[in-house]
């Protein structure tokens, strides 16, 4: 048995967002980083394991001061935020589009490309984008999904597809512990039907070069070992398409960044997975409140949690040659926790030979969570100041 500082199931958080008005939700955990295979660490063989709205936004004022890190190395390749909306309300029957739920306007891409950030993570809803598993793409979804891809193309901004279930084909079934739900799980529905909805994504999209494949948010009911295989057939699928975009690959236990090499068996199994095309991350959350979950005001560990809780997996990285990227993260805004997230960031670019880039927890047209990273009254949030010390000032076109 492994002894690790922090518990080894961390508790939700930010699942789904049930009932916007009631403020009902679930809450996921860790969001850290996307880890890529390159180099001797990928072989060309598929086969893999075993086998082996419409107005731009105002300027914005900063605050008058924010903690100063010093960080070396260079600039992380993407930065930017979690777009929350796209995936609230999976439980209820008959959803409307921005009633119940809502896709990225073009006021936020404005307003996050403008301070410099160059990628967007959008949480979709599978059940909601392909209501029967093999079935057909919902035409709607994909028009709402279109117009984000395709005007965050002109403001070259990334959009990472984030398939928001939790390793679940239902996600309110699941909650409610339904385990025949859980893709690949025992009993449950067959990896092959994740495949599926990711071939067909990626055929809708093998010709928009900014966009990104996020397999599966947060796997909280697999094993590793069951979990390993799912994946490799995802990459697989989408490969088979001939879409060469990035792939971002999570872990199980809730994709936790501390436990990825200590106790979750992700290193050593999940990290397996291969990628053909040799363009792959594999993707890790983190929070910095004492269970993780990202869901205490104002409680970071300390003002270096973020680090600590990072340095595993980053010398597993440079170990084995990956890269990874920080898919959430986020913190509130009293002065502990903007130290905490200044001296996370430095580390970040410290070892940029290895993190690829992060994604900040969050913003979204509905989103009040006290890590809301969105301008109020045209003030730029304190979290928001912090990160953009970090920003590629000119960021590099060639991988959009």
């Amino acid at each position: 048995m492994v002894t690790i500082p922090l518990p080894t199931t961390p508790s939700f958080s930010r699942l789904v967002r049930f009932g916007v008005a009631a403020g009902r939700r679930w809450h996921l955990v860790l969001a850290a980083g996307v880890f890529g295979l390159s180099g001797s660490a990928l072989a060309e063989n598929k086969t893999g394991l075993n086998g082996a709205q419409t107005h731009r936004s105002a300027p914005v004022s900063s605050p008058a001061s924010t903690p100063t890190g010093i960080a070396a190395g260079q600039p992380l390749e993407f930065l930017g935020v979690n777009l929350d909306g796209a995936e609230y309300n999976q439980d209820k029957p008959g959803a409307q589009l921005n009633r119940d739920y809502v896709y990225p306007t073009r006021d936020e891409i404005d307003y996050f490309s403008s301070i410099g950030m160059n990628f967007i993570r959008v949480p979709v809803s599978w059940t909601r984008m392909q209501a029967s598993q093999y079935g057909v793409l919902d035409a709607q979804q994909l028009k709402s999904l279109d117009e984000v891809v395709n005007y965050a193309a002109s403001r070259r901004v990334k959009v990472a597809i984030d398939n928001h279930n939790y390793g679940w084909w239902d996600v309110a079934a699941g909650q409610g512990g339904d385990k025949s739900t859980g893709i690949g799980a025992p009993g449950g529905v067959p990896g092959s039907a994740l495949a599926d909805f990711w071939s067909k994504i990626a055929k809708h999209y093998v010709h928009s070069s900014n966009v990104m494949y996020g397999i599966m948010n947060e796997p909280v009911v697999q094993t590793a070992e069951q979990w390993a295989p799912v994946a490799q057939a995802s990459v697989n699928a989408i490969r088979d398409t001939g879409a060469m975009q990035e792939i971002l690959v999570p872990g199980v236990q809730y994709d936790a960044a501390f436990s990825w090499n200590a106790g979750s068996n992700n290193a050593q199994i999940v990290g397996k997975v291969i990628d053909p095309k040799h363009n792959m991350a594999f993707e890790v959350h983190m929070y910095l409140d004492a269970d993780n979950s990202g869901e205490h005001r104002n409680s970071v560990v300390s003002r270096t949690i973020g680090p600590e809780r990072l340095s595993n997996v980053t010398q597993w990285a440079q170990a084995t040659g990956n890269r990874v990227f920080l898919g959430e993260f986020g913190v509130g805004s009293d002065e502990t926790s903007l130290a905490a997230l200044d001296n996370t960031m430095a580390y970040l670019q410290r070892h940029s030979d290895v993190w690829q880039g992060a994604s900040y927890y969050g913003a979204g047209p509905w989103m009040t969570d006290y890590r809301n990273a969105a301008a109020v009254n045209g003030v730029m949030a304190p979290q928001t100041a912090v990160l953009v010390k970090y920003v590629r000032r000119h960021p590099a076109p060639a991988r959009l």
